[in-house]
């Protein structure tokens, strides 16, 4: 069985608006900048080395529960994001932006029909696997300092290559156990998943 969601009903397209998509990149920035001037702060020297890790993670945690929050506005003023972000431009300029949808009403009706508790679960994981993803990426990176960087008697470029390479192979491993997480949650649980928002699935307890 596949792990990907099932094909949205057509009946919840609804009106894509080109403002809110503006307006998320505004807030986008904003939150960014934000998020950049603390880890500024965070890596001056009236920050002791020793306790670096922490802000980190605060700092990281705030950005994603700020996008969160934000996409959370949106959803309360009708509208939401369509679940993968969308290409914008051609080459070197291009970037990706989410889309907005306006809510039809049969999208508004399986929404209310969510499982709050199975979706506030599976958010309190997403948070915990964001988290997991940064402390092992933080973990990996000290260690592959202390074993190459440190004890060689000078940097190499195949240190930098092997570094990023093993750092995208770890991220991809974690990304593939957290798909198949998301697939065991919705059987399990005994889960529908119609409508997906910014990666997110909308849950709903199967009909018996």
């Amino acid at each position: 069985m596949s792990p990907t969601s099932s094909p949205p009903d057509k009946t919840f397209i609804g009106r894509r608006s080109k403002l809110a998509g503006v307006i998320y990149f505004i807030l986008g920035v904003l939150n960014f900048l934000h998020c950049l001037l603390y880890f500024q702060w965070v890596f001056s020297p009236t920050v002791k080395p020793d306790f670096v890790i922490i802000p980190i993670f605060i700092g990281s945690n705030i950005y994603f529960l700020t996008r969160e929050f934000i996409y959370k506005c949106f959803h309360w003023c009708g509208y939401h994001a369509l679940p993968e972000l969308v290409e914008f431009g051609s080459g070197r300029y291009s970037f990706h932006l989410p889309v907005f949808e306006r809510h039809t009403e049969n999208y508004k009706v399986y929404y209310s029909k969510r499982s709050k508790k199975h979706q506030f679960l599976f958010f309190v994981s997403y948070i915990l696997y964001v988290n997991l993803i940064l402390g092992v990426l933080l973990l990996f990176s000290c260690v592959y300092w202390a074993m190459f960087i440190e004890s060689s008697s000078e940097f190499q470029d195949w240190h930098a290559f092997l570094f990023i390479f093993l750092l995208i192979i770890l991220y991809i491993c974690i990304e593939a156990l957290f798909k198949k997480y998301k697939h065991w949650f919705k059987n399990y649980f005994k889960l529908d998943d119609k409508i997906v928002e910014h990666g997110f699935p909308i849950y709903t307890l199967k009909e018996k």
